[in-house]
Parts: structure tokens; C-alpha cells; sequence
């Protein structure tokens, strides 16, 4: 019985921790980002990072992705850049820089700045993305994966033997 006990907190454990870190690493694509302070903190207060259970350093943030064709919201944590645009390592689950500069855009961002104050300089968004609409969506696929991550110990588990109760 108490082998049994072990298993059922084990498994309760383990969905509790894959539920908090995924929901730090999840991602939330959107067709524009906030263009102002007011709007930034509006969707920050939305996405609400410190509540997720995230570290308390993360932080949000509406950057492109890698190819800068997709815009995504994220709790992450924040990266002082070095007078270029950042992008979100959709892989890496971090903030990268990119090879675009923004110090001589029509809004200039400085030669150092933190990448939650990105909003300022309309340069580091793709043109496509700075007119439209606030629809968002999970990006397809991750429930799938959460899934499959959440059954390999159950699956481990019972193939060990430990699913006598």
C-alpha cells in the first residue's frame, strides 16, 4: 500500500511541476504587439507572469521570432541589447540579438536598453505587424507535446512494476 501511496504522489508531483514549467515556457502568437506603454502594461497584466508561477525575473515580452515572420507574447527574462533588435529563440526559450540595428531608425534605440522596452522602437517589428488586429493563439502543437511529456513517467513507472496498489 504505501508503494502505492509513493506512485500517486510521485505522479501528482510531476504533473505539477511539468504544469508550471510549461506554462513558463508556452508562448502565445499574436498579430501585433502593444505600441505604447499604457497598451504594453495592459497586455503584461494580461499574460500576468509573476501568477503563472514562473521565476520571479521573467517578464513579458511581444517580440518576433527567429525569422521575424511571427510574433509571439512570453514571460521571459529580460536582456539589455546592445543597439540591435531582439527576436524570441522559439528553441532556446530565450531572448537572442539579432544582426538588425535600430540606432539610426526613425525612433532610435539607444546603444544599450532593456528588451522590455522594445515597443518604443517600431523598427524591430516587421512592417507587416505594426497595422492589425490583437487576435492570439496557442501555438498548434504544444498541448500535443505537454501530453506526451506528462505520460512517459506514468508509462515509465508502470513498466518498472510500480503500478501495484
Amino acid at each position: 500500500m504505501r508503494s502505492g501511496r509513493t506512485f500517486i504522489s510521485f505522479i501528482i508531483l510531476f504533473f505539477h511541476f511539468i504544469d508550471v514549467i510549461w506554462t513558463c515556457i508556452n508562448f502565445t502568437t499574436v498579430s501585433t504587439c502593444p505600441r505604447t506603454s499604457s497598451s504594453w502594461e495592459e497586455a503584461a497584466d494580461k499574460k500576468n507572469c509573476r501568477a503563472l508561477g514562473c521565476d520571479s525575473t521573467m517578464e513579458y515580452h511581444c517580440l518576433p521570432t527567429e525569422n521575424f515572420t511571427i510574433l509571439v507574447e512570453v514571460c521571459t527574462k529580460t536582456k539589455f541589447l546592445q543597439g540591435v533588435c531582439p527576436y524570441y529563440d522559439s528553441v532556446g526559450k530565450s531572448i537572442q540579438m539579432s544582426a538588425k540595428s535600430c540606432q539610426s531608425a526613425k525612433i532610435p534605440c539607444p546603444a544599450r536598453y532593456p528588451s522590455n522596452t522594445t515597443y518604443i522602437y517600431t523598427s524591430c517589428y516587421p512592417s507587416i505587424f505594426v497595422t492589425g488586429g490583437a487576435e492570439k493563439r496557442t501555438v498548434s502543437g504544444m498541448h500535443f507535446w505537454k501530453t506526451i511529456l506528462l505520460m512517459i513517467p506514468i508509462y515509465l513507472l508502470y513498466i518498472t512494476g510500480y503500478h501495484d496498489i
